[in-house]
């Protein structure tokens, strides 16, 4: 027996909060846009008999997996090892986190699959009407072949590439909260790590911006339409679809008896709290002088500390500022030697190498920076020297930037740059 109309509600993350479809005739449609990001915090969910509701990307992460032509026990084994190896697995209790896709290949030995893993829901995170079934958002779209889609989901930016028979093979949540540079950077270093996993051939050449309000662009779209050009298209972002068969299932939160608690204690908490202040006012009165007298007493104590506590900081000072000159270790020389000493194949050469180690603006420290450019006959050779440069002792202290090589007419270019920490005052 087929579903009516209304009967059937989608709850799944919208721009800036959770967005309601409820079906009407064949399609969705758009039923409520909610600000909230806590699925509890909507209340009933209004609609039909059937709640299906799609988790949003923050909540996910996504693993592939090439495993040999076999049967779904075997199959099954490899995904949980697999899990278990990028330190996701979970326990049990919690309910069915992980679900998996077999995506189109066409190697005659292995199949290649999508992993999907969900974080256990915090409370809050579920709705109080209990869904019927759980899927992941971007299963609840239909893309473009061989591209990378870009959305928004509660006010961040997100992702996820597909094959050319159109089926997402990735996605992820990007660091941005707008359209900028780097956000390509990003996506072009995933692209790299799928390429060298065989999961695609080559980085898509198509870009798509799917937006809710077509005639306001997103903050950015400018920025990043100067470097893919004709490559990126913005259009407005389609209806989702129902989707069967996931079988996420988180462990039972009880949403509907935790909004009820909630009014419980929220009401308790009140009584209580009146009371309490009755209380603290009464003790606060009782008690004024002798607190004054202990503040006076406790200024008094300050006072010495203080004056205790300059002639320490004088004396830390003027140790600081030898710093520059007793911190030997980070020497030009010697971060030159230390990069130069990881370098993984003798065809990578360095075209430009720059090692600062000085004397911080305020005189009382010392900052240290390298920034290496250099040439490899290989991506793949660039990202090891990158591994190995991240790895090494003598660089510990520095925060490294360093974006995916890119290719040109003599090898692979890359720019390495690393700034040390400094201590927040």
């Amino acid at each position: 027996m087929s579903k009516s109309n209304n009967d059937q509600t989608l709850l799944i993350p919208g721009r800036s909060g959770w967005d309601l479809w409820t079906l009407q005739g064949k399609q969705l449609k758009l039923l409520k846009n909610t600000s909230e990001e806590l699925a509890l915090e909507i209340g009933k969910v209004p609609g039909g008999k059937e709640l299906n509701m799609a988790f949003p990307v923050r909540e996910l992460t996504a693993l592939t997996l090439w495993a040999p032509k076999t049967d779904s026990e075997t199959v099954q084994g490899l995904i949980e090892l697999q899990i278990e190896k990028t330190g996701l697995a979970q326990t049990h209790d919690l309910g069915t986190l992980t679900q998996h896709s077999q995506i189109t290949n066409f190697n005659e030995d292995k199949d290649l699959y999508l992993i999907d893993t969900l974080r256990a829901p915090a409370e809050g995170m579920l709705p109080a009407t209990s869904p019927t079934h759980f899927n992941t958002s971007p299963s609840c779209f239909s893309f473009a072949p061989n591209t990378v889609t870009l959305w928004q989901e509660f006010n961040r930016w997100v992702m996820a590439i597909s094959n050319p028979e159109g089926e997402v093979v990735y996605y992820q949540g990007l660091t941005t909260s707008v359209l900028e540079p780097q956000t390509i950077q990003e996506i072009r270093f995933i692209c790299t790590q799928l390429q060298l996993q065989k999961v695609i051939s080559e980085s898509p050449q198509s870009y798509i911006c799917w937006t809710e309000e077509p005639s306001i662009k997103p903050e950015g779209f400018d920025q990043i339409a100067q470097e893919l050009g004709e490559s990126l298209s913005l259009v407005n972002k389609p209806a989702p679809h129902f989707t069967k068969g996931g079988t996420l299932l988180p462990a039972d939160t009880r949403a509907n008896r935790l909004s009820a608690k909630k009014k419980q204690q929220q009401s308790l908490f009140t009584t209580i709290a009146a009371v309490l202040l009755i209380g603290l006012i009464g003790y606060a009165i009782y008690n004024l002088l002798e607190i004054e007298n202990e503040a006076k007493t406790a200024q008094i104590k300050a006072d010495r500390l203080t004056e205790e506590n300059q002639v320490l900081l004088d004396h830390n000072a003027k140790w600081a500022e030898l710093a520059v000159l007793v911190e030997t270790e980070t020497t030009p020389i010697n971060l030159l030697k230390g990069s130069h000493s990881v370098i993984p194949n003798k065809e990578l050469r360095f075209l430009r190498a720059e090692f600062i180690h000085q004397a911080t603006p305020d005189g009382f420290g010392t900052e240290v920076s390298v920034t290496i450019t250099g040439e490899a006959p290989s991506s793949g050779i660039a990202l090891d020297f990158d591994e190995r440069l991240q790895k090494h002792a003598l660089f510990d202290t520095l925060t490294w930037n360093n974006p995916a090589p890119s290719k040109s007419d003599t090898g692979w270019k890359f720019i390495y740059q690393a700034e040390q920490e400094q201590p927040q005052q």
